[in-house]
C-alpha cells in the first residue's frame, strides 16, 4: 500500500522511530525534542533540534530516531501538475 500526504503530524517516544521510503523532497520539521535522521545513501547523518528542519535529499530509505519524546512534522513535495 502506498500513503501519500501533504502534511502530518506524529509524536514519537523516547527512542522511537520511523521508516520513510522514498521520501525525496518531503521536509522534515522537528516541533519538540530532538531527532536523527539517517538517510540511504547520504554519507553524513542529520540531528535536529527543536524548531529545526530538514529537506530529504535522496529516494530510497530514510530513518528518523527520536532522541528523546519528539513530535515531528513531515510536509510532502507538492504534487507535479
Amino acid at each position: 500500500m502506498r500513503i501519500e500526504f501533504t502534511q502530518s503530524t506524529l509524536d514519537l517516544a523516547p527512542e522511537g522511530m520511523l521508516a520513510i521510503r522514498d521520501g525525496h523532497a518531503a521536509r522534515i520539521r522537528c516541533d519538540a525534542g530532538s531527532l536523527w535522521i539517517t538517510e540511504e545513501g547520504e554519507s553524513k547523518d542529520t540531528i535536529l533540534a527543536s524548531g529545526d528542519s530538514y529537506t530529504l535529499r535522496r529516494p530510497g530509505l530514510a530513518l528518523l530516531s527520536a532522541l528523546g519524546a519528539s513530535r515531528i512534522t513531515i510536509a510532502g513535495p507538492a504534487p507535479c501538475a
